[in-house]
């Protein structure tokens, strides 16, 4: 949910192969992020793209990919939506158990949850201070039109995309970027490991 730029329980349970995905080669998935609880009110569509760190959890625990096909084995795209309800009010609680036993097991205070991966995803990218915040609202289906599908198709390239979502794991300085953004750079320099440090300045000293 969290490298799925943000999307909630309900949309990753929901996510299927469809025609975008094999249109693009496997490399994007996209989701319809509804405004209200009822799903045949307005909604924006949001594309994301398919990272190397989320196909790896596609190849661990998603299905085959076939047209049509539930990303997910949780929720068959048949069900009924008092069914679907059910399902994913026990796997958000799920969730919020395990998460909450793993917490205390590696020792951190913070209890992720999906609503924390959703505010974190947006969060981290703005602390980025290189995203920029028409990305960040876009991809959190920010849209303040009534068109589903100009404002996000298409929008941004999936280079361009994979570029942004680094920064979701930290990822070092695109040193492109930086030299446009010199305060931002000095900003990640802080947190970054020594060996990190070492990698990107030796980066800028080749451009």
């Amino acid at each position: 949910m969290y490298l799925g730029d943000g999307q909630n329980l309900a949309e990753t349970l929901r996510l299927t192969y469809d025609e975008w995905y094999f249109a693009t080669h496997g490399k994007q998935l996209r989701f319809l992020r509804h405004k209200t609880r009822e799903r045949n009110e307005s909604a924006s569509e949001v594309i994301f793209p398919v990272t190397p760190e989320l196909q790896k959890i596609l190849d661990k625990y998603g299905n085959e990919p076939k047209l049509g096909r539930r990303v997910f084995p949780i929720m068959d795209p048949l069900i009924t939506p008092e069914k679907e309800v059910w399902v994913i009010q026990r796997y958000n609680r799920y969730i919020r158990e395990h998460m909450a036993k793993v917490a205390d097991l590696i020792g951190i205070e913070q209890r992720p949850t999906p609503t924390w991966a959703r505010h974190s995803f947006a969060t981290n990218l703005n602390n980025s201070g290189v995203v920029p915040y028409k990305y960040i609202s876009d991809s959190m289906g920010h849209s303040g039109g009534g068109d589903i599908t100009s404002n996000y198709i298409g929008a941004y390239p999936l280079e361009k995309m994979l570029q942004y979502n680094k920064y979701l794991l930290n990822e070092a300085v695109d040193t492109n970027m930086a030299r446009n953004n010199g305060d931002a750079l000095f900003d990640m320099l802080k947190n970054m490991s020594k060996e990190d440090k070492e990698k990107a300045i030796k980066l800028l000293m080749e451009q």
